[in-house]
């Protein structure tokens, strides 16, 4: 649950968030070693799992809601390279890591110009991938989505979103980094407009 309010003329705001997430395996992967599955290993090679996650937005200022649902199928593996694989260096080190997923969204945007909700279902399709190029010390993370609409909207129907990460972190520890993140597309942020903007970030992990 997050609160936001602020009092500053040029931007004020009051509204709420609120988030409900899971995440569900139901199928075991076989355990593998270097030369393959391990003897006696039992399981799937690559198996699909799920998330679901659900929002609910008020803003108290133009008194309207905003919800969001969505399920989303990914895979995963202990086979190198497959989705959700972990690769490290000699050190135990993250290298590499990515995932796709397939799912569909349900959206109630408010629109603040003629006063309407805008209600649609969609197809998102997402491809999410880490990549350490020095490890401990750099990370850029890629982020490319594409949704369809494909219910009764007056809204772009066809809305891609590419989303990129680059972080810093002093002194090979992952608990401040310093990062720099460039965004193009059409997010629920901007109620699905085109935008594109980039900025700098200092993350703190507590």
């Amino acid at each position: 649950m997050e609160w936001h309010k602020s009092t500053n003329d040029d931007s004020k705001s009051d509204k709420i968030d609120t988030g409900l997430n899971f995440e569900f395996f139901p199928i075991k992967v076989k355990a593998t070693g270097p030369a393959g599955p391990l003897p006696g290993a039992s399981g799937w090679g690559m198996a699909p799992w799920f998330q679901a996650n659900s929002s609910y937005k008020r803003n108290f200022i133009n008194n309207v809601n905003e919800a969001k649902l969505s399920g989303l199928m990914s895979f995963y593996s202990l086979k190198e390279y497959y989705p959700g694989y972990l690769k490290s260096d000699a050190n135990g080190n993250k290298v590499f890591q990515y995932y796709p997923y397939l799912g569909v969204e349900y959206n109630n945007l408010p629109s603040f110009i003629d006063k309407k909700d805008y209600e649609f279902t969609d197809f998102v399709g997402r491809l999410y991938s880490q990549y350490w190029p020095v490890p401990t010390v750099f990370q850029l993370n890629l982020d490319l989505s594409y949704r369809k609409i494909f219910t009764n909207t007056l809204l772009k129907t066809d809305l891609p979103l590419v989303i990129a990460d680059l972080y810093f972190y002093p002194g090979s520890q992952d608990f401040v980094s310093i990062g720099y993140q460039f965004k193009w597309g059409y997010t629920a942020d901007n109620k699905y407009q085109e935008s594109a903007y980039s900025s700098l970030q200092l993350n703190v992990k507590f």
